[in-house]
C-alpha cells in the first residue's frame, strides 16, 4: 500500500511542470501574483503579464480589473485582441480557488485583425476576485487541441495565482 501510494505521489509530481518564481501584478501597486512555467516565455509590463507556452500555441494575458465591471473588461480585451466573440459557444462556470470566487468564460471567438484570415480561436477567460474591488482578467487563447495539450500548465498557472497584502 505504502509502496503503490509513493509511486502515485511520484507519477504526480513528474507531470507538473517546473515552476518559476511568482510574477506581480500589476508591476506598481500588486494585488497578485502568479507562477508560470519555466519554459514559458513571459514578459511582465506595467500593467499586466503576457506569456506564451514554449511552442507559442498558448497565449496568456493577464490584466487588473474591478471584479464589479469585468464585463467591460472583457470587452475591452476583444477590442484590443482585435476578436469577435462568438456569443452561440459562450459558456460560464462559477467556482472558487484558493478561497477567491472565480469565473470562466469559454467560448470560440473570429481573429478580426488586419494579419488574420478571420480564424476561429478558443478563448477561455478566467475573472479572479483578489478582494471586492480588485481582481485579475487572465485571456487565454489558442486552439482547442493546444489548450488540451497544455492543460496542466495552464491550470498550475490558474491555481498559483495568491492575493498580495
Amino acid at each position: 500500500m505504502k509502496h503503490s501510494l509513493a509511486c502515485i505521489l511520484l507519477g504526480l509530481a513528474l507531470t507538473v511542470p517546473g515552476l518559476a518564481e511568482p510574477l506581480k501584478i500589476p508591476k506598481d501597486k500588486p494585488v497578485a501574483s502568479i507562477t508560470f512555467p519555466d519554459d514559458w516565455k513571459t514578459v511582465v509590463g506595467s500593467e499586466g503579464i503576457t506569456a506564451s507556452s514554449e511552442d507559442g500555441e498558448v497565449l496568456i494575458d493577464i490584466i487588473t480589473t474591478n471584479p464589479a465591471v469585468l464585463g467591460a473588461a472583457i470587452d475591452k480585451a476583444f477590442a484590443l485582441l482585435h476578436l469577435k466573440p462568438d456569443a452561440d459557444t459562450w459558456k460560464d462556470v462559477k467556482s472558487t480557488m484558493n478561497g477567491m470566487n472565480v469565473v470562466q468564460h469559454t467560448l470560440d471567438a473570429k481573429d478580426i485583425s488586419k494579419e488574420s484570415n478571420g480564424t476561429v480561436v478558443k478563448l477561455i477567460l478566467t475573472g479572479v476576485e483578489v478582494t471586492k474591488d480588485k481582481g485579475v482578467l487572465v485571456i487565454q487563447r489558442g486552439t482547442a487541441d493546444s489548450h488540451k495539450e497544455h492543460e496542466a500548465e495552464v491550470t498550475a498557472i490558474l491555481e498559483s495565482i495568491a492575493a498580495i497584502k
